[in-house]
């Protein structure tokens, strides 16, 4: 298909109707990929395939009717079994923060709210932590900063050091999610799939923006 056009835009598909197909509301999109380069796929090839068709599923956004199912043919699907889906994955995280900056009816200050996890292996025998900020301490913090603010119309000040509500304005709530690993042998082995959590920060690694979700 690509090899027939110089431009993507001049690309054309071949679109077939079926009479009998096994989508849940009886239509949808069927995708085939023949003459692959890769002829002989070895086990971990498959594997590593299954990981990526799983990333394509957000686990931040639930989308109704949409899941992510690997399903082979022959004695193939046994290794597709145990892999770990990308929510798995998160979950084995230490360390989550979670934020939120929105506009604030109550006062001029933009309200943000987070909420920190830590979780070790059990077998680690470390008690777990949870906390979060409440509506009392955000407005015990939005009242000192008011206090040491100089000029609320210079954002670049030195003590500045919370966003006004207007400083929303065209964009709209801000939120963040932050998941953090020990990337150490024996903390990874409590988790099970090593090799499968490492590659997934690896590629995965940093911050990502995302518009609208």
């Amino acid at each position: 298909m690509i090899d027939e056009s110089n431009y993507i835009e001049d690309t054309k598909i071949e679109i077939e109707s079926i009479a009998e197909n096994s989508f849940f509301k009886g239509y949808g999109t069927r995708i085939s990929i023949s003459k692959l380069n890769k002829e002989e796929w070895t086990k971990r090839d498959l594997r590593d395939l299954a990981r990526k068709v799983n990333s394509i599923k957000s686990p931040f956004r639930t989308i109704d009717n949409f899941s992510v199912r690997i399903i082979a043919n022959d004695h193939h699907q046994k290794w597709f079994e145990d892999i770990k889906d990308v929510e798995e994955i998160l979950n084995s995280s230490i360390y989550y923060f979670d934020f939120k900056i929105e506009r604030n009816k109550k006062n001029n200050f933009a309200k943000f709210t987070w909420k920190y996890y830590f979780s070790p292996p059990k077998n680690f025998k470390l008690k777990s932590e949870k906390k979060s900020s409440s509506a009392k301490t955000n407005q015990t913090k939005e009242l000192v900063l008011a206090f040491n603010l100089k000029d609320e119309d210079n954002p670049f000040g030195k003590k500045m050091m919370h966003l006004l509500k207007r400083d929303l304005e065209g964009i709209g709530t801000i939120s963040g999610r932050f998941y953090a690993y020990n990337l150490l042998g024996i903390v990874l082995k409590s988790f099970g799939q090593t090799s499968a959590i490492k590659t997934y920060v690896k590629e995965n690694c940093g911050v990502k923006v995302f518009r609208d979700g």
